[in-house]
């Protein structure tokens, strides 16, 4: 969630591809997503200008500059490569055309770059305020204050949000790239014997993967009801605990591993594959002079196992009022924008 270098090179990518799908005959559709990725900055920005309006919160001067990054780069990458691309559009520049492999890759990887990019956007402008403190309450506090900010409202709906525009962004990076190589073999489908069994290989290939895409969006829409009935809530004070001999919910003759983590745990960050989380008690006494100042090191939890989580008591009360430094995003951490 760093916009230095990670969402700035989002921004380049899709600026460039933009302007690649235009030469290559695509410019209605780079057109339409270049419009379409400001009009989502915008919509971003403007909800967080919005929300810190709302909660009488600041803006930091480590993430004011970032939130130049994020704003500014577009105005350098994708708002030139869309104004090219309306140029190849209204006919005044000529595109390349009948370059079938080119056309087909890029028409299917422009969208799939806008769609992370926006992703990208969701994490910076409406999650990352909400779990760093910035806008007021803090879920390392959850066992004390109330959530004052506006949607997502509580840390189950900023947890449930997190899990919607990941699992958008993954899919569509997924089927972009099986169009894209389909495409691709689909070019080389009219050449000679070379190629022919080029454009083949990549068939099969892409095949299997989309086949395992397919069963993989199985399994991540199994995992993503996490979004409808969430588990292991960002904030939530948890314990991890399976016995031996516990049988697999739906593959009823597999025995699953017995899985302990030790005491009760903060949960810190959530992702598609797993829960990230730490130990509450170390945050939690008197003396914390001998303890980093804030948590990188995080253990993880497969959400194929999450089962094995249950609410722990007492709620975390390290942070009552102080900062115990067991989130790293934590807007009191001049780094909690950089990578960990």
């Amino acid at each position: 969630m760093s916009p230095r270098p990670y969402v700035r090179r989002q921004a380049l990518a899709l600026g460039a591809l933009i302007a690649i799908a235009a030469v290559f005959d695509a410019a209605p559709l780079a057109v339409c997503v270049g419009i379409a990725s400001m009009l989502w900055l915008l919509t971003m920005h403007g909800k967080y200008l919005r929300d810190v309006a709302a909660t009488t919160s600041w803006i930091p001067d480590h993430r004011e500059e970032l939130d130049r990054v994020v704003a500014i780069d577009p105005l350098f990458t994708i708002v030139p490569a869309t104004a090219f691309a309306a140029l190849l559009l209204t006919g005044r520049l000529q595109p390349i055309v009948d370059v079938s492999a080119v056309h087909g890759i890029v028409s299917a990887m422009t969208p799939t770059a806008a769609v992370i990019w926006g992703s990208s956007l969701v994490d910076w402008y409406l999650i990352l305020p909400r779990i760093s403190g910035q806008l007021g309450s803090r879920p390392c506090r959850a066992a004390e204050e109330e959530e004052l900010f506006p949607f997502p409202e509580t840390w189950r709906e900023v947890t449930r949000w997190w899990y919607i525009h990941r699992s958008i962004a993954t899919l569509a990076f997924r089927l972009g790239l099986i169009f894209a190589a389909g495409a691709l073999a689909s070019s080389l489908s009219d050449l000679g014997l070379l190629a022919k069994l080029f454009g083949w290989t990549i068939t099969f290939a892409f095949g299997g993967y989309a086949i395992l895409t397919i069963w993989r969006g199985f399994t991540l829409s199994r995992q993503v009801k996490q979004a409808g009935h969430v588990k292991g809530i960002v904030g939530q004070t948890v314990v991890v605990k399976r016995p031996a001999g516990e049988r697999h919910p739906w593959l009823f003759w597999r025995e699953l591993p017995a899985l302990q983590f030790d005491g009760r745990r903060y949960v810190v960050d959530v992702a598609l594959e797993s829960i990230q989380h730490t130990r509450a008690e170390p945050r939690e006494g008197e003396n914390l002079s001998r303890l980093p100042r804030f948590e990188k090191e995080v253990d993880s939890l497969e959400l194929s196992d999450i089962s094995a989580l249950k609410l722990g008591h007492p709620k975390f009360f390290g942070c009552a009022g102080r900062c115990s430094g067991i989130n790293w995003y934590c807007i009191e951490n001049p780094r909690c924008f950089q990578t960990k």
